[in-house]
């Protein structure tokens, strides 16, 4: 009788280049196989989670995907495979519902727009009207324009502004002027009076 050992095989795993994704994107699923035919496992780090096999963005940057398959007793451990790739930013839009026409003298009032990112907006004016905060105060009579903007962080792209201007009408004034007293041809010259709402 002769005996003589039999050693464990090596095996290498085939895992394709990942695409580059952009932030928002759908969850999906990654695919390696071994020369063994064993199971591939994988793992996540960066910008992404993985459940399974299903791979999950939680922001702008990188994710890199290990695939490794250890063995069993016929195989040795595979080498590890990594692909690593890029997570663009996400863009974002800015709702900002258009303002009704106002008059000279109305109240000041506030404004509302919102980002399709979640992130705060903030605002800006030009013409007839100045901006605390986000309220605006009407200085004179002609147009105003307010201008929304969102400048994006780390996982969102600037969102192009979006500009809403209305016309601010003139008032309306009356004149106050008392009634006159009867007067005799002769009488000493007098004055009279009146004032404008206006003022």
């Amino acid at each position: 009788s002769r005996a003589f050992t039999i050693g464990k095989a090596g095996q290498q795993i085939t895992f394709e280049a990942l695409a580059n994704k952009t932030l928002g994107d759908a969850d999906f699923g990654v695919s390696a196989t071994a020369s063994s035919n064993l199971a591939v496992s994988f793992s996540a780090g960066g910008n992404c989670g993985l459940s399974g096999s299903q791979v999950h963005l939680t922001g702008a940057g990188q994710c890199t995907i290990t695939a490794s398959q250890d063995g069993n007793s016929d195989y040795n451990p595979a080498a590890p495979v990594s692909r690593t790739f890029s997570i663009g930013k996400a863009e974002q839009q800015i709702t900002f519902e258009a303002l009704p026409n106002k008059t000279v003298g109305d109240a000041d009032f506030q404004l509302s727009a919102t980002s399709s990112s979640s992130l705060g907006t903030s605002f800006s004016a030009s013409g007839n009207c100045t901006l605390t905060g986000i309220q605006v105060h009407l200085t004179g009579a002609g147009q105003c324009s307010i201008t929304a903007s969102q400048d994006g962080n780390s996982d969102y792209n600037a969102a192009a502004p979006v500009t809403r201007t209305f016309s601010i009408n003139k008032a309306e004034q009356q004149i106050t002027f008392e009634a006159l007293a009867d007067k005799k041809f002769g009488e000493a010259d007098f004055n009279v009076n009146a004032t404008a709402s206006s003022t």
